[in-house]
């Protein structure tokens, strides 16, 4: 898979359902910082009904777009702050398929 093809990232989180309101307040405040970062598409944020499990999910152009936002210093800060206001935390890192699935890894031919 080419570096260079857009990537998801992806963190989920449990959280203390009061916590839920500063979990929020970071992603606003990092969300403000997010458009000076280069090759960053969008981000959202979702929360379940019970309010104890978060997901962000961030769109890049790129795996290595990505792999330079790693070491910004106000995404490194709002992503340690995540993980102290948190627990049993998942991160994945997701390719691009569509609307380019069929040059994927994964379709004969």
């Amino acid at each position: 898979m080419s570096s260079l093809a857009p990537v998801m990232a992806t963190w989920t989180f449990d959280v203390d359902p009061p916590r839920l309101e500063e979990i929020l307040g970071r992603v606003k405040q990092v969300l403000k910082h997010l458009p000076a970062v280069p090759g960053w598409l969008g981000t959202d944020c979702f929360a379940n009904d019970a309010r104890t499990r978060v997901m962000i999910l961030s769109r890049w152009e790129s795996r290595d777009a990505w792999g330079s936002s790693v070491w910004d210093q106000q995404i490194g800060d709002a992503l340690a702050d995540f993980i102290d206001l948190s627990h049993d935390r998942d991160f994945e890192l997701y390719f691009h398929l569509a609307p380019e699935a069929a040059a994927s890894p994964f379709t004969a031919g």
